[in-house]
This record gives structure tokens, sequence and C-alpha cells, in this order.
């Protein structure tokens, strides 16, 4: 049964996994807070994404899905969300993430800035360095067979970057990321703004455009305004590729910053990515000296106090499991006849087993 958003009426059983409420969509996916149920009474609250009906008949849309699943499921790592489990039900692709009592990064800034306030400098930072932390690592992984897989995760930006009310970071969504000896390696994907002009190029995307987006980022968060002057998409994308002639100094923007700070972002962010940092570990290192050389100390409880001034404390509680009616956790999901698979969509589910 359905409401008239199309959304089901919940809480509403979906396999071994009870929906209980509606958190949003994105991109080509519902996103639901749930509950894993298991023998015995085991109840574990997670974030279920499910393919959109329109979106199952859409080859690289469900092979994007099931491509994220594939990877994440590779990744484990303390800065990267971790997928649980990935499977079909009701003829409905879905993933089973780990859910974060947070907000988004993007959210965290906007109230931040709503207060006439930014964001502190070793918070900023600390912000970054975790999730350069999840970069590097994914950067460095390798496949079951201990090949290189040459990850890059191509959208990297403030509303990917989740912050639990505890002060963890974690990157999500590789739902776009690349292998990169998968040959489709010049398409663009991303946010406009957080694109690297090399990508824009159609040049084969590699770490370092992960750098570049992060380093926007930290701009933004610094600087406590965006980086590029706001428009339509291609006006975004025209002020990107002018980053050649024009290259963006935080100092401009923010000429409070010490100038050691402004030189690591400002390299991080240069349109030619042979001139960036080359890996995650060196920006990692040169934010970690900045700090050490500042007499800045910072932690994950830093980052907590901030958010606790953020969010109501209504908010900030951890939330209470509503009830679930006992037909619920008796009953197994009635079966429909499965949507119409595609020929992609065949082969990519066959590749994961």
């Amino acid at each position: 049964m359905s409401n008239p958003s199309g959304h089901p009426t919940l809480p509403a059983r979906f396999g071994r996994y009870v929906l209980l409420s509606h958190l949003g969509r994105g991109g080509m996916a519902d996103i639901y807070r749930g509950v894993a149920l298991g023998a015995g009474g085991f109840a574990k609250p997670v974030v279920v994404k499910r393919v959109l009906p329109e979106a199952i008949l859409q080859e690289s849309a469900v092979k994007m899905f099931i491509e994220e699943a594939r990877l994440s499921a590779l990744l484990q790592h303390m800065n990267i969300a971790q997928i649980f489990d990935f499977g079909e039900q009701r003829g409905e692709y879905f993933i089973a993430m780990e859910f974060i009592h947070g907000r988004d990064l993007h959210d965290m800034m906007r109230r931040v800035a709503a207060r006439g306030q930014g964001i502190p400098v070793h918070i900023a930072c600390y912000i970054a360095m975790e999730v350069l932390k999840g970069l590097d690592y994914a950067h460095r992984a390798r496949s079951a067979a201990g090949e290189p897989l040459q990850l890059v995760h191509r959208d990297v930006n403030p509303t990917n970057i989740i912050i639990s009310f505890e002060g963890e970071v974690k990157l999500l969504d590789f739902g776009v990321a690349l292998v990169g000896n998968s040959g489709s390696t010049n398409n663009v994907r991303g946010k406009p703004g957080y694109i690297p002009p090399e990508q824009l190029a159609r040049k084969k995307a590699d770490g370092r455009g992960d750098i570049f987006a992060l380093g926007i980022t930290l701009y933004e968060m610094l600087s406590r305004r965006h980086a590029f002057k706001q428009g339509t998409v291609m006006d975004v994308l025209k002020q990107t590729v002018a980053l050649r002639a024009r290259p963006l100094r935080l100092q401009d923007a923010a000429p409070f910053l010490p100038e050691a700070l402004c030189n690591v972002v400002n390299r991080s962010v240069l349109a030619n990515p042979d001139e960036r940092y080359q890996t995650a570990a060196d920006v990692l290192d040169a934010l970690d000296e900045f700090l050490l050389s500042a007499g800045l100390r910072v932690s994950q409880r830093d980052l907590a106090a901030l958010m606790a001034t953020c969010y109501e404390p209504e908010v900030r509680a951890p939330p209470v499991q509503p009830p679930i009616p006992p037909g619920l956790l008796a009953q197994e999901a009635p079966r429909r006849p499965p949507a119409p698979r595609t020929p992609c969509a065949s082969r990519a589910a066959a590749s994961t087993s």
C-alpha cells in the first residue's frame, strides 16, 4: 500500500527490513530510515536505499547502483559510511547501509552562517583531514585479487560528508565513483563547483580530482562563501575552466587567515593536477604540519561541541526507535512480480554473485 506521494505507508516490511520513515530522495534512489531484523529479537538501525521504479528501466542507473554497492563493500574505513547489504526485493535493487545520527556538512555550514559566524579554523581543518583519511584509504584500495583499484570518488562535496553528533566524519555515496581500469574514464560526473578542470576537459580522472573537490570544500569552510559565483550550471562550469587563467586564492576571500593555511588550500585547488598535491596523504600531512606549527589542537570532541551549538538537544538526542507493529515482525513482505530487468542489470547482477 502506498500513500498519495508514492511512498509506501510506513512502517512497512521490506524483506528482512522494516522501513520506518522516508529520509529523502537522492538521484536514482529513495532513502529510508529502517531496522534490520534478525533472530531472537535482533534489530539494527540502518539506512535503506531503494532504486526508484522509473530508474529500474535505465541501464546506466542500475549499473551505477550495483557498482556503488560492489565498491563500497570493499571499503572498510572509519571515515567511509559502511555498506551492510545489497540485494533485490520485489524486483527492486536496494542497499542497506550504516545509520549515522548527524547531519551533512552543507547543513552544518548553513546553520553556522545563519548565526553570522564561521567554522573555526582548527575544526575546518579537522573535518578536511578526516575526509582525507577516507580518501587516502579509498585511493589505495585493492580488489579481492590484490590489484590496485585506482578508485576515484568523483563526488566529494559538503552534501556527501556527514558529521555525527558525536563528532565523527564520514564520506558518503560512491555512486559515481570510478575504477581506474573501467574504461569509462572521461565521463563528467559530480556536483558543479567541485568538478576539477581536467574532468571538464574529459581527461582521465584520478585521485587528484578528489583533492581538488576537497580543497574547494575546505576553501568554502574557511572563507565562509562559495568558491564560485552562483549562477546556472554552465556559469559555474565556465568559472571552473577559467581557473587556468585566474587561480583561486584563499587569502583574497579571507585575508585574516594564516598564510601557511592559505598556501595549503591554494595548492589543492590549482587547475593543473600536476601542480596540486599528488596524494590525499600529502594534503593530510600539510594540514597536520600547519596545525602543529600554529599550536592548534583539535579532536572529535571539539567538532561534537560545535555540532551541539548548531542543533537543538532534541535533535541531537539518540533517536528512539518507534514501536514496530507485531504483524510486521512476523510477516514476510508480500512478493509482487519483478519489474522488467534490462540486459545491463542482469549482467551486472550476475557479476556480483
